[in-house]
């Protein structure tokens, strides 16, 4: 299916810059920031080819804060500005989506009363007054809020949640108002019933851990499943499998929606990631028989064990060659930078002596403890607790070695580290797998400042009050056996860990552990970055540390290079 994009005659980046300087990209919206929310937004439209002032709305349709969003970036007396930016037609429609009740509209539409000639009453929320808007109006408000739900939403992990059925509805309720109806459930035609949304949803999961996918794709499943993952996931099956045509056919059909949609369904990849699966399997499918096979039978050995998520198959194609490095989180366009690393690239005109390391970073929340909540891959470690538990415990004691800080301490402190700051060590993490997945999956430090491994503190022994290096990470401790007596203590405050729940907490600040129990206590430990910084700010951090790895590693081997030729030189009579 060819897609043709809109051309937007005037261009959209001075409302970007405004949206930028006034903090959009610091605020949190979702799993992400408003700012890349409302650019998804604007992009999904303008993949619909939606005009031009309806992509200019989607791009600012948060600004004033809506019904279901508080915070806002424009205040509603400067409408005169954001006019100036986007243009009036753009801002009034951008107004409305913040002034009126979704619900109303909404209500309206299902009972198909809009008519887009006439005009409707309705109570502007933010000042009580009354607002005539037109049904043609409201046609486009209604598009603006399919885009805005197609970007956004998802479970807590990117994983996908009910929202297409009644999207669906809501789609074909306006198709006879809309000026360009989207394209997305066969241009607004079919409506998924909530039954289907919950058996796709329910089918859908059960295909990462090997089951089918047939009932839901097969034409006795009535509305043919409208997003691109499904049929994705199926093709993958089907190349494990060997099967050539279904692998193709699946790919293209999920190419196809992937392109119609313009976002994400499932959000624990981004669409980028899933266009390039689609790629992977189409090229496949057109490999010579021999190569294909080969490709099959390399996707078929680990598939019923290990694609368990989509993070876990992506990292596989990722491993081997079939897609390309993990995409890095652009700033908002040249030459711009987060406020808060540009302050902190600022003090290296400055690192001298014991700051030379820069490991304070500015504007950073500073607590001791923090809601694990908080933290995707918190839900991902505590619902595979059992299974990581088995995993370390089944690994033994082979390769623990005494931890090397210079802490003092009391007794028997052994640890094995899977990630250790920059480096992978290759053979534990291959010992566990499962472990290692979660943590690839998430934002997590495995750069200079980063630590992951497994901590076991023999029974009778503690290790004295210690400071962590930086404060651009947390510290999470997964329990993985934990006898009566361990505690811990940061900032004066004690807790105690509990066997397959996560604590976190800032070791920038003084903290102090222990185990008076009569066992060992063996706890998963991993650096996350803290949950202050935005994706753009660890892509810069990270990219900094490869950079510092790199001229580091290329420094030595100069050195080392002209040491050996000056002792040689000495030698030689």
């Amino acid at each position: 299916m060819s897609r043709v994009s809109l051309a937007v005659p005037v261009s959209l980046d001075g409302i970007a810059r405004e949206l930028v300087r006034r903090g959009a990209r610091e605020e949190p919206h979702g799993r992400s920031s408003l700012f890349a929310h409302l650019q998804g937004t604007r992009a999904v439209l303008e993949a619909w080819l939606q005009p031009q002032h309806v992509v200019a709305a989607g791009l600012a349709h948060s600004i004033y804060s809506t019904d279901a969003f508080e915070p806002q970036i424009f205040a509603t007396g400067e409408r005169a500005v954001a006019a100036a930016l986007i243009g009036e037609r753009a801002e009034r429609l951008t107004y409305l989506f913040g002034a009126l009740e979704r619900e109303v509209i909404f209500a309206m539409a299902f009972a198909r009363t809009i008519e887009r000639e006439s005009e409707y009453w309705f109570e502007d929320r933010f000042t009580s007054e009354g607002l005539w808007v037109a049904g043609e109006t409201l046609g486009e408000l209604v598009i603006l809020h399919l885009a805005n739900e197609a970007e956004q939403r998802s479970g807590s992990e990117g994983q996908p949640e009910f929202w297409l059925a009644p999207v669906s509805a809501l789609a074909a309720s306006i198709r006879d108002v809309a000026a360009r109806v989207p394209p997305i459930f066969d241009q607004c035609r079919a409506v998924l019933s909530a039954a289907g949304e919950c058996k796709l949803l329910a089918a859908y999961e059960a295909g990462w851990t090997g089951g089918s996918l047939d009932d839901v794709l097969g034409p006795q499943f009535g509305t043919r499943v409208p997003v691109g993952e499904p049929w994705l996931l199926a093709g993958f099956a089907a190349l494990a499998r060997g099967d050539r045509d279904e692998t193709r056919a699946r790919a293209r059909i999920g190419q196809d929606l992937l392109l119609v949609w313009n976002a994400a369904w499932d959000k624990r990849l981004t669409l980028r990631q899933w266009r390039e699966i689609a790629g992977f399997l189409l090229e496949a499918s057109e490999l010579p028989a021999e190569r294909f096979d080969h490709v099959s039978a390399r996707i078929a050995a680990p598939n019923a064990a290990r694609l368990v998520r989509p993070e876990v198959l992506y990292k596989m194609l990722e491993n081997i060659g079939a897609v390309r490095a993990r995409e890095l989180p652009a700033t908002v366009m040249a030459g711009a930078l987060p406020s808060r690393f540009a302050a902190y690239v600022t003090g290296f005109a400055n690192n001298r002596g014991g700051r030379a390391l820069m490991t304070s970073y500015p504007g950073l929340a500073s607590k001791p403890w923090h809601d694990p909540a908080v933290f995707p891959i918190v839900a991902a470690l505590e619902a595979d607790a059992e299974a990581i538990a088995a995993e370390i415990l089944a690994a033994g004691t082979a390769g623990f070695h005494a931890e090397s800080e210079s802490v003092v301490r009391h007794g028997a402190w052994k640890v094995v580290i899977l990630f250790e700051r920059g480096r992978k060590r290759e053979e534990v993490c291959a010992r566990l797998p499962r472990t290692t997945a979660i943590i690839e999956a998430h934002r997590t430090v495995r750069s200079l400042a980063g630590l992951a491994y497994v901590s076991r503190l023999a029974a009778g022994s503690s290790v004295a009050l210690h400071m962590g290096p930086t404060n651009m990470r947390v510290r999470c401790h997964l329990g993985v056996a934990v006898p009566p007596g361990c505690g811990i203590e940061v900032d004066g405050e004690t807790r105690e860990w509990t066997q397959g729940r996560c604590l976190v907490f800032d070791d920038s600040f003084r903290h102090r552990v222990w185990n008076a129990g009569s066992s060992e206590r063996i706890v998963l430990i991993i650096d996350l970055w803290h949950p202050d910084l935005t994706d753009a700010e660890i892509a810069l951090l990270e990219g900094m540390q490869r950079y510092g790895t790199a001229a580091g590693e290329s420094l030595m081997q100069y050195w080392a290079k002209n040491d050996e030729l000056r002792i040689a030189q000495m030698e030689t009579p």
